[in-house]
This record gives structure tokens, sequence and C-alpha cells, in this order.
């Protein structure tokens, strides 16, 4: 096989990635850390209303109560929660707002079951609300932390050279914090071997590709063009622990779509939630009863970090995004600036020059 000089250097730097595994370990720490923090934070505000509504607490309680949501990381990470290479952000909010909510509401019935009364529900309460905002932040900057350490991944191995594989190749490596890193493309095509897609190399044909087992668990399978037949023996064929395969159906949106097992058949379910009626109001319900009072909440730490942004990085505190909002109408969305002016710009020239 030939590969080029340039497709070997960016070989030996991607050899040189490997996962850390400590990582989970960390993230479950500080996913304990946050946990005891909003309890602790709880157990105060809960101190400071006892003015108004009156509440027997003594230590014993709060120190039960901290032994006890130590049980949630615990869960989590039964269920293969860390590290969490692969989950978007918003899944990821997801499934911790469900754990937290059912977490807490498990607690408060088992207070009221077998330990009849003796921890303040006040508190636990207050403490789920707490835990729905500061986990998720601290989790988030602690990824973001990794991340800029270069830390932060496990190394994936895509097949297919073609339209899908460049896409999937650019969008792992613009969304660092999925913490999936392609290290090597493999694809049938003689002439794609030795070039490069995104700075990454293109190895060679797919039968080598089990080589490299043993240097990336996660394999994505971008060739949605590859007949049925095929597909079904390159799935048999390949070593990896992990495959991922991108069906054609770019453009779909992927955040509410569900496997199904059809006897044996498998089937994509594509949840259209706000066309239900009552999942509508319960949206405009939280955005008014959380959103207003969170936004109002965090001005003070966004005015903050807009002063500390203009303070490291000339140019604006904000940056524009057009999203579509109800009914499909253009909305204008604000964020604080975490990139460059002209990253874009920056972008294109670094992959120019490397």
């Amino acid at each position: 096989m030939h590969t080029s000089k340039r497709a070997y250097t960016h070989l030996s730097h991607a050899r040189r990635f490997q996962e850390r595994r400590w990582v989970s370990l960390l993230l479950f720490a500080v996913d304990l850390l946050a946990l005891e923090l909003a309890l602790w934070l709880a157990w105060n505000t809960r101190i400071l209303l006892i003015r108004w509504i009156p509440a027997q607490l003594s230590p014993d309680q709060f120190h039960s109560m901290m032994l006890a949501v130590t049980l949630l990381p615990a869960i989590q990470a039964l269920r293969g929660a860390y590290p969490g290479y692969g989950i978007g952000p918003v899944a990821r909010f997801r499934d911790w707002s469900y754990a937290i909510v059912f977490f807490f509401s498990a607690l408060t019935v088992w207070d009221y079951l077998i330990l009849e009364g003796r921890w303040s529900h006040g508190v636990l309460i207050i403490a789920a609300v707490y835990a729905l905002i500061i986990l998720p932040l601290i989790e988030s900057l602690t990824r973001e932390i990794l991340v800029r350490l270069g830390v932060w991944g496990t190394p994936v191995v895509i097949f297919g050279a073609a339209q899908t594989g460049h896409l999937i190749t650019r969008l792992l490596k613009q969304n660092r914090a999925l913490g999936l890193v392609p290290i090597a493309i493999f694809d049938d095509d003689p002439a794609k071997s030795g070039t490069n897609i995104e700075g990454i190399p293109v190895m060679g044909p797919i039968r080598i590709a089990n080589d490299w087992a043993n240097q990336a668990q996660i394999a994505i399978l971008a060739m949605p063009g590859l007949q049925r037949t095929h597909t079904a023996k390159l799935m048999h064929y390949l070593k990896f622990p992990r495959i991922i395969l991108v069906p054609d159906l770019i453009g779909l949106e992927s955040l509410w779509v569900q496997t199904r097992d059809l006897n044996g058949i498998l089937g994509l379910e594509v949840r259209k939630n706000f066309i239900i009626s009552k999942n509508r109001i319960l949206k405009r319900f939280l955005d008014y009863m959380l959103g207003i009072p969170l936004a109002i909440l965090s001005a003070p730490l966004i005015g903050i970090l807009a002063l500390w942004i203009k303070w490291v990085s000339p140019g604006p505190a904000f940056y524009l995004q057009e999203r579509e909002g109800y009914k499909g109408r253009p909305i204008k969305v604000w964020k604080l600036r975490t990139m460059y002016p002209d990253a874009e710009v920056r972008l294109e020239r670094y992959l120019a020059e490397n």
C-alpha cells in the first residue's frame, strides 16, 4: 500500500492519541462533588427559610443525606455514563435531568416509607433543583478543560472516504466535546489511499482495518451507499467492539431518534414530540417557570463572563446565530463568544498550513 510522507506524519500523531482511563474517575468525582455541593446549598437555603417555614433539622440528617446522594453517580457509572464519549450535550443533559428527578423522588419516597420522615423533604426538593443547574454546568466546564488539555476523547476509525466520510470527519473534528477522535480512514478506492481528509490520513483498503482494532475501540461505518448484504458482511468482518452505522438519512433530525426491534428487524423511531399538544403546553410552562427565573439569576454571571471575554479577546462579547423557532420561524439567538471573531478564517488558514 502506498502512503504519502504527509499521511505518515499524521499517522504518527494519531497513534500517540490514546484514551485516558482516569477521565471516567475524574468525571465521577466531579459529579459527586457537584451533588454534595447542591445538597449543601439546599441545606443552607432551608435553614434560611426556617423563619417562615419551620422545620426540624439536625446534623445527622445532613450526614445521612450526604451519604445517600453518593448512590446517584454510582448508578450512572453502572449505566455506562462515564466517560460518555459519543453522547452530545443535549442528550447528556436530558439523561442527567431524568436521573436527578427520578433519584431525588426515590429518596423522598424512601424517606416517607422506610425512614418515616426522618429527612427534610424540602431539602431534597431544593437539592434536586440545585443539582439540575450545578451538575451539568460543572461537568461541562470540566469536559471543556479536558478538551483544551487534549486528553478528552477516544480514538475512532472511519470507513468511507467519500462525501459522508468527509462530513463525519469534519463534524467530529469540529465538535471535540463529543469525544470521538478520528485517527484513520479506510476506503477501497486506490486513488484515495495516502490522501488526507480534514488532516486525517486515508490508510488504505478496508481489509487492513482490523490491524487497528487495538488502536481504537470504535469504528464508524460512513458508507450509506453500500449494499445491504455487503454492509452485513462488513459488520461481521470488523473486529472493533463498537461500530456506529451511519445510514443514508443525512439531514434527518437525530435528537429524538430511537432504535426499535421489530421482531428481528431494525427500525428507527422518529419522535415529533411537539406535535402533541400537552408537550407544547409543558414546554411553554417550563419556558416561563424555569427559563425566565434562571435567565434573571444567571444575568450577573453572564455579565462577568462577557467582561472576561472582552478582556482576553478583542471584539464583541456575544455571538449572534439564527435558529429555527416556533412554526419554523427564524429567531435570533445570542451566545457568549467562545472563539476568535475571525475563527473561520483562522481555521481555513490553519488547515491550509498544516
